[in-house]
């Protein structure tokens, strides 16, 4: 490697001195390596020069580790200097050590300008722990006044008005509460500001003002903690007599409507049910219903979904909303598994309401009932007659796919194919029409056309699932534009030029805050252009899934940045936990590899909608299961490690169920056993391809492609068996 962390100490000393306050944005954003300050750190694969060893950096590998104590004692071995002062006060704070904490940041703040910032910051953390409120606030003061572009600004501000209103000083408080609000308008620690501002209003006599705050606090940020509070507080304040206005309908409604926006359906459901519509009128009022309809059928009551929309498209409704509710009426029907009565529901809707937003839809819905009973001969006649009522449909596209693979399931090839070749030119169609008009002209006799629709799939989608599934000749070449990638994702990236700061917090163990940097520095794209220079740094504190995000697929072909961005998107990320468990549970790695990149692309922090939680996105519930308890602290699952044995050892038991079928294993991790079981009695006579095709879940039926082509891209890209 070319750039190594470590440098001689004087060389170091000297730049310490040159470094000012008003040189700060400078320092960060220096194409010069200030490679004196950055010592190296072996735990995370930076060079260490043979000449120049670096005294700090066995505590700099406990720091990653986070072994504080070790990390404290090895730290104060070493030779005096800014970085130590910096690794020991932070390593005494976590340990609790508060005053030793407080003295050595205290120094950091003199010693190393550089990284003054968090020294600072840190330090007022230690004060506070101390309980020595003065000295946190003048370093929180020193922060703002001498780093205001710092990363840590933001948090300090709001941290300086937290102490002030801890302290009683609520006026203060309340002056930093709203120039927080101001400059930093959004996330959750502007709707905390808010909400102490609005406490700061009602203690320095001004009830009505924080009553206002509270108020719009509730309405507008409803799936915060703030809000719960808020409620409370307004409760309180009307008790005492305090004026607050009441709440109009249209405001609960837009309240609820952000409950359902976030997913919070148990929460919008009962939003709306909170809402008197009595005084409103008729719109207002069917408007309502049908978002109550809505929101039962997001909360699988089905039946009470289906009662509550066939009420409002039996009601003297508008035709607009009588037309909706009877589509999502048979949609509940549909759901609630009366196959014959969802298809005749359907078909009602088309025919009272042909000229509708759902008529199309309708008709084509009712195919789909047909399809998931795996009669595709009536999905045919289904479609026809749609494309007949209507042939200038906007689903026209769907249509045609669904149509064609009906015809193909019904051992009408040409015709098939005749269907598929029509979506060639559809961007979201052409890869599978390609595959699948290749399949139905070969099943046809044309042996010829399909090798040249092959040949087209494999070089316009060369590393997708169809290209993986698609035959290979004896003449075809290998191919090599797959690289062979290093273990280690480190490898393929330069340490780039510049980015001090980030590389003087990795080469202490400081992957925290280095990640804090490199986000900060990320809000400013004009000023950073650096992606495999940016990717290095990401990879030197472990966040995988952000130097992901900075490469797209489309790298992938042939080109300059061909290896470096295969080694971004397809990492051997977590891999020392991956071969360890997956050799256990008996379970192919490049299969782990995949599952966790399709979950949660290597984010650890990663939560789904739902609730599934960590680099597998285990459900608490399965997670449980798998541990033989009766249930599990979710948080737990953020833990890589946790989150890594479990998810390998739920795979084994999903092999065993299946009896190694992997699709099946695959669709069940996605969409739970009862789903799966379902759908192998149905589509029992299905070749595996055509099985994968014909999944109802669409997000499982491309979850189990993505997962099948990634497995063997990890394998041909690792040389692993």
């Amino acid at each position: 490697m070319s750039n190594s962390f470590c440098q001689h100490a004087d060389e170091e000393a000297k730049l310490s001195k040159k470094v000012t306050p008003e040189g700060f944005m400078l320092v960060r954003y220096s194409s010069v390596i200030f490679a004196t300050l950055l010592l190296s750190l072996p735990a995370s694969g930076i060079e260490v020069s043979p000449t120049a060893p670096d005294p700090l950096a066995p505590a700099a590998a406990q720091m990653k580790l986070k072994n504080y104590s070790s990390a404290a004692k090895l730290a104060m071995d070493s030779p005096e200097s800014g970085q130590r002062d910096l690794l020991t006060g932070i390593a005494e704070l976590k340990r609790k050590r508060y005053d030793d904490a407080s003295k050595s940041l205290a120094k950091a703040a003199k010693s190393y300008p550089l990284l003054a910032d968090y020294a600072l910051y840190y330090q007022a953390e230690s004060d506070l722990r101390r309980e020595q409120k003065t000295e946190a606030l003048t370093s929180l003061r020193t922060l703002l006044k001498e780093y205001p572009e710092s990363p840590l600004a933001r948090r300090a501000l709001l941290k300086q008005g937290d102490l002030l209103f801890d302290s009683g000083d609520h006026l203060s408080a309340n002056a930093l509460y709203q120039q927080f609000v101001g400059k930093y308008a959004s996330g959750n620690d502007a709707v905390q500001a808010s909400y102490r501002s609005a406490i700061c209003k009602e203690k320095t006599g001004d009830p009505a003002g924080g009553a206002g705050i509270l108020r719009s606090i509730w309405l507008n940020s409803p799936a915060t903690l703030q809000a719960a509070k808020a409620e409370e507080d307004l409760n309180r304040l009307t008790a005492a007599g305090t004026a607050v206005a009441v709440y109009s309908s249209q405001e609960l409604f837009k309240r609820a409507g952000l409950l359902y926006d976030q997913r919070r359906f148990e929460a919008a459901l009962a939003a709306f049910l909170f809402i008197d519509a009595n005084p409103e009128k008729k719109e207002f009022k069917e408007r309502l219903a049908l978002k109550i309809g809505q929101t039962l059928l997001k909360l699988r009551r089905y039946k009470e979904a289906e009662q509550s929309l066939n009420a409002l498209a039996s009601a003297d409704a508008g035709k607009e909303t009588r037309s909706e509710a009877a589509y999502l009426m048979a949609r509940a029907i549909e759901k609630n598994g009366r196959d014959d009565d969802a298809i005749a529901a359907y078909s009602k809707v088309a025919a009272d309401f042909p000229d509708s937003a759902e008529a199309d839809r309708s008709l084509l819905d009712a195919a789909f009932v047909r399809k998931f009973q795996n009669r595709p001969l009536d999905v045919v006649r289904q479609l026809r007659k749609l494309l007949d009522r209507y042939p200038k449909t906007t689903l026209k596209q769907r249509i045609l796919w669904e149509n064609g693979w009906a015809e193909y399931l019904s051992g009408n090839n040409r015709p098939a194919a005749d269907l598929f070749k029509k979506l060639f030119k559809a961007e979201e169609y052409r890869e599978r029409a390609l595959y699948w008009h290749a399949r139905a002209s070969a099943a046809a006799g044309d042996s010829a056309l399909a090798a040249e629709n092959y040949a087209t799939l494999k070089k316009d989608f060369p590393y997708g699932f169809y290209t993986l599934r698609a035959p290979k000749s004896s003449s075809e070449p290998a191919d090599d534009s797959i690289p062979k990638l290093p273990a280690d994702p480190r490898e393929s990236f330069p340490m780039p030029d510049g980015f001090e700061r980030v590389k003087a917090l990795i080469s202490l163990g400081l992957l925290d805050d280095a990640g804090t940097e490199l986000a900060f520095i990320r809000k400013n794209p004009g000023k950073v252009k650096n992606e495999p220079g940016l990717a290095r740094l990401y990879l030197e504190i472990g966040n995988h899934n952000a130097a992901m995000a900075l490469y797209k697929s489309s790298l992938l072909k042939r080109t300059s940045e061909n290896r470096k961005a295969w080694t971004a998107l397809y990492p051997k990320a977590y891999a020392d936990l991956i071969l360890k468990y997956s050799e256990k549970a008996g379970v192919d790695p490049n299969l782990a590899f995949a599952v966790m990149r399709s979950e949660s692309a290597f984010a650890p922090s990663a939560t789904s909608p739902v609730g599934a939680r960590g680099l597998m996105q285990l459900m608490p519930h399965t997670a449980a299961l798998v541990l033989k308890e009766k249930k599990i602290d979710p948080d737990r699952l953020y833990d890589p490690e946790l989150n890594i044995r479990l998810g390998t050892k739920h795979l084994r038991e999903l092999i065993d169920q299946y009896n190694g079928n992997l699709v099946a294993v695959i669709a069940s991790y996605n969409a739970g056993s009862h789903n799966v079981n379902r759908w192998l009695k149905t589509y029992s006579g299905l070749q595996t391809e055509e099985f994968i095709e014909s999944i109802p879940f669409g997000e499982t039926r491309d979850y189990v492609k993505k997962v099948l082509a990634t497995a063997d891209l990890y394998k041909r890209l690792y040389g692993s068996k």
